[in-house]
């Protein structure tokens, strides 16, 4: 793959990108599950879950870490970042209440606003 493709995918819309789709999978993915009976049978695929939060931690590790090592030197983002995902780890794995979707959810916001902190701090940076 060329390398200026690579670089010029902005990690922080990846990042926010695969925050939603979680958001979104954890939030809905119980309906659908109640209305397609079939569903259930591929709802029980663990790997579904672990490649979407492997996939949401890589890409904020890429992207913040980035972030702050090349440009920017505030760990604000890299914190809320950390917090936001122990917590997602923490209700997903943790947590089998109605507590774990509005933990799920806020993790997600969190998770959001380190990349939208990156990204403006990395637009202001002049590195």
């Amino acid at each position: 793959m060329d390398l200026k493709i690579i670089r010029k995918v902005n990690a922080d819309f990846l990042g926010i990108s695969a925050s939603i789709i979680c958001a979104i999978h954890c939030a809905i993915w119980p309906l659908v599950l109640m209305l397609l009976p079939i569903g259930s049978l591929w709802s029980e695929n663990v790997y579904v879950e672990y490649c979407l939060l492997g996939f949401s931690f890589l890409i904020g590790i890429w992207s913040l870490g980035r972030g702050y090592l090349m440009h920017h030197k505030r760990f604000l983002s890299v914190f809320i970042f950390i917090i936001s995902f122990s917590i997602l780890l923490l209700a997903h794995f943790y947590i089998e209440n109605s507590l774990e979707l509005l933990l799920i959810f806020l993790a997600a916001i969190g998770i959001i606003i380190a990349h939208l902190l990156n990204y403006r701090w990395m637009k202001i940076c002049k590195i």
